[in-house]
């Protein structure tokens, strides 16, 4: 179910083995939501497909980590605050994600700004694929324009390591969701 008072931006993320893939699948399941003047653009992806197919990006990853169970204390927050809301009184467990995506790197540098940078290696654990469990998955992202702090400082860390241009980097929050079965 899906409860907004208007106003909101929600995006609809799909992991696959493949770009182009997750785009289609994303836009197959934005088909299912539905409410008062719901809007969604058709354009998202369109560059970095391009770009993929023009072979104009070195080096794209993305890089998924989370706190250790014992202390992921946002997530206990956000699952304490969410059982509030009508009609998710059922939610057994929220974990949430934070996902990197870097272009412009070698593949060394990314090895170690995932040690350096992206991750606190004493709370973090650290994956590259999106394990979602079977859960129900939302993510959070800056619109274009909108000032994006941890990928900025990012970007700032690898461009001190490197000593050389700064990378595009995106920085995303994702919550994964799972209910009484």
């Amino acid at each position: 179910m899906l409860v907004t008072s208007g106003g909101r931006v929600a995006g609809v993320t799909a992991v696959q083995p493949t770009l182009g893939q997750a785009v289609q699948a994303a836009y197959e399941r934005v088909g299912h939501v539905h409410f008062e003047n719901a809007y969604y653009r058709r354009d998202i992806g369109a560059r970095a497909l391009q770009a993929l197919r023009e072979e104009k990006v070195t080096w794209y990853t993305v890089y998924l980590l989370k706190k250790k169970p014992e202390l992921a204390n946002d997530a206990r927050s956000l699952l304490s605050e969410a059982k509030q809301l009508p009609g998710v009184e059922h939610l057994e467990r929220v974990r949430i994600l934070n996902r990197y995506d870097v272009e412009h790197i070698t593949p060394e540098l990314f090895d170690y700004a995932v040690k350096t940078v992206f991750s606190e290696p004493q709370v973090d654990l650290v994956t590259r694929e999106a394990d979602t469990d079977g859960a129900s998955v939302f993510a959070v992202e800056y619109l274009p324009g909108q000032f994006d702090q941890r990928a900025d400082s990012a970007a700032q860390c690898i461009q001190i390591i490197s000593q050389g241009e700064r990378p595009e980097t995106c920085a995303r929050r994702a919550c994964t969701c799972s209910t009484v079965r």
